[in-house]
């Protein structure tokens, strides 16, 4: 359930499962979520459009629901950290994604990763750099930033 302070509308969007975790755009305007369909293990990422509740699935199912996401300082792109594979003991991530996401959803693209590295907190530090913490799968970490370029809107 959503709550509109200015209009004082509630709306209820149409997610069909349960929804954890969540960020909210900066401007307020949109929420990132991922919802566990009921009776389902798998996962899709949705932004919720506020205050009309309005549902865009951005992600297909998937089977690791811990993604990890950070809005752009101006509300216009939405980082994803994605596991494409866990190590079944730890239920650590053994590989991850890196997408850029359009604030509506309808454009996105996958950013090329280092192969035996993990990628996790993403942070935007201006419109256009995204800061990552980045490990290694046999010790060691690093912080690294990403500066796209002007036109890399997805």
């Amino acid at each position: 359930m959503l709550f509109d302070l200015k209009s004082r509308q509630v709306t209820e969007p149409s997610l069909d499962g349960s929804a954890s975790p969540y960020a909210w755009s900066p401007a307020g305007k949109w929420l990132a979520v991922m919802v566990t369909p009921c009776q389902a293990e798998q996962s899709r990422l949705a932004l919720v459009a506020v205050p009309s509740g309005r549902v865009n699935w951005v992600d297909s199912l998937s089977v690791f629901a811990d993604y990890e996401f950070a809005w752009s300082r101006n509300s216009r792109m939405l980082a994803v950290v994605r596991p494409t594979a866990i190590e079944r003991e730890s239920e650590e991530p053994t590989a991850t994604e890196l997408w850029i996401i359009a604030e509506d959803g309808k454009g996105k693209c996958r950013l090329p990763t280092s192969p035996g590295y993990i990628l996790s907190e993403p942070k935007w530090i201006s419109d256009l750099a995204l800061r990552l913490q980045r490990s290694r799968r046999t010790g060691g970490s690093e912080r690294v930033v990403i500066q796209l370029a002007e036109d890399a809107r997805p």
